[in-house]
């Protein structure tokens, strides 16, 4: 219960602060949208979809690997090797950054001439956001690493209002531009750096100023380190290359579309994703794998059910939610919303599987798994797409993350030897049923699992 209810602690942060943070987000979208229209934000989806990759190839996933390698030196003392691969990481980020952005500034005008229009300035401004993400990368981190999601969830929130303020008055009072936009992410990044370069844990200021060798941080990436690269990067481009199969088949006008209903859909989603991001740091703490494994499971289960009369009541509704907070252009709109919205559920049951995954340093079989996905998107998106439309995709993003729980079930069952089952997820159990029972006689019982006085 101790352990249930640390992470329960955490994820009503994070999820708190996720709720209130995209309300932010998507009044900005909404913004953007006003101003730029359907195909000046589907052009700003592409120029996104573009820094999101950049930032992968930037940080190439070892963010992830930092955090369970480093918060686990640590609370084995071994200051030194979390320094050295910490310290390495640093390196590492401000090197990728700038050959990544001398090359996006390289490649502008040749990405000008495919969109027939001048899209430079928009390319130069992203290579200045790709620094600006490494360092927020690194920030993160260090709050991520010593399990300090107070703080993080501070920073998103800051990171969220201050974007929201400068976009409002670059739109309405410098430029309402794809470029003004740009740049008004890029003063709010610099701000929010700023700000939060004062409130960095003091155990990561101590490792960070050990006259450690860097080096650990490059034997990393030799060992587990190179599939975590290869995982990422994969997974970076298949959740990336979906606008551009759109905007292949269809225009830039229906990315703007697809882009619209899948803020809408990320709104819902971000609910219900905090656990992944706390895994990470405390599933070293939760003894051996099968006994993470079950108490992790368990926290996703309950997730899953809170989600799901939320999900039916966006699913029945879902014209309404459109016209609600899109307007009614989008209503249309609404069978391909509905097919989105089962990805939610999809989303919630793979939650829990790669911090497994990284427990078990078995990054390899999550590159093997990241290439099918990729592969799948990259023939049955674009097979969909082309027959079916915007409605294609969005049965490619169902397929692609069932495929993706179908097979790290069965990759995780292969290397832990462990026997059990995702229904474990799906279904109420034992203990399930006598807490329901205590909870029903007694309602108050479930305030103690915040307490600390349940038993």
């Amino acid at each position: 219960m101790n352990a249930l209810r640390e992470i329960f602690k955490y994820a009503a942060i994070i999820s708190g602060n996720n709720i209130l943070t995209s309300v932010i987000n998507f009044a900005a979208f909404l913004v953007m949208l006003n101003a730029l229209g359907t195909y000046g934000f589907g052009l700003l989806t592409l120029a996104l979809s573009a820094l999101s990759v950049a930032t992968f190839f930037m940080e190439l996933g070892f963010g992830k690997a930092i955090v369970s390698d480093v918060s686990k030196e640590l609370q084995q003392n071994n200051k030194e090797q979390a320094s050295g691969l910490f310290l390495g990481y640093i390196i590492f980020i401000f090197f990728s950054t700038g050959i990544l952005a001398g090359i996006m500034f390289f490649f502008s005008g040749h990405v000008s001439a495919y969109f027939g229009k001048d899209v430079a300035p928009v390319i130069r401004f992203i290579a200045v956001l790709v620094f600006i993400s490494g360092a927020k990368t690194i920030v993160t981190s260090a709050f991520h690493i010593v399990a300090d999601f107070g703080k993080y969830a501070s920073f998103l929130f800051v990171d969220a209002l201050s974007k929201l303020v400068l976009v409002y008055i670059f739109v309405a009072f410098i430029s309402g531009t794809v470029e003004g936009i740009l740049q008004a992410f890029i003063v709010s990044g610099i701000l929010t750096i700023l700000i939060f370069l004062l409130f960095v844990p003091k155990e990561i200021l101590e490792i960070a100023r050990m006259r450690s060798n860097p080096m650990a941080f490059f034997e990393m990436a030799k060992k587990h380190g190179k599939w975590v690269a290869a995982f990422s990067q994969l997974r970076s481009i298949e959740s990336n290359i979906s606008p551009w199969i759109v905007e292949f088949f269809l225009g830039v006008n229906a990315v703007g579309v697809y882009g619209a209903l899948l803020k809408v859909q990320v709104l819902i989603m971000r609910v219900f994703e905090p656990l992944e991001t706390i895994f990470y740091p405390l599933v070293n703490k939760f003894g051996r794998f099968d006994d993470s494994r079950k108490l992790i499971f368990r926290a996703t289960k309950y997730i899953l059910f809170i989600s799901i009369p939320f999900l039916f009541i966006a699913f029945v509704f879902s014209e309404a939610v459109l016209d609600l907070v899109l307007g009614p252009d989008f209503a249309e709109y609404a069978g391909v919303f509905r097919v989105l919205l089962l990805t939610v559920v999809l989303f919630i049951l793979n939650m829990p599987m790669k911090p497994l995954f990284f427990n078990l340093k078995a990054q390899k079989s999550l590159t093997i798994i990241s290439a099918a996905m990729l592969a799948s998107t990259l023939v049955l998106g674009s097979v969909f797409t082309f027959y079916f439309g915007l409605m294609g995709m969005a049965m490619n993003n169902v397929f692609t993350p069932l495929l993706d729980v179908a097979l790290k079930n069965r990759f995780m069952k292969k290397i832990s030897g462990e026997k059990y089952s995702i229904r474990e997820m799906l279904f109420f159990d034992d203990a399930d049923i006598d807490l329901a029972k205590k909870i029903l006689s007694n309602p108050k019982f479930i305030l103690t699992i915040f307490r600390g006085d349940a038993k």
